[in-house]
């Protein structure tokens, strides 16, 4: 999962993850899922 190797190499925050998700060519209900799924 996207969102959990983010947070695994480097502390975000939810907002800062959900963008990260989303420049990275996530929809946004896609980062939204990720953002939850990794516990923010």
């Amino acid at each position: 999962m996207a969102a959990k190797n983010y947070l695994d190499t480097m502390p975000m925050s939810k907002g800062a993850l959900y963008y990260q998700l989303v420049f990275e060519g996530y929809t946004s209900s896609q980062a939204n899922y990720g953002v939850k799924a990794a516990g923010l």
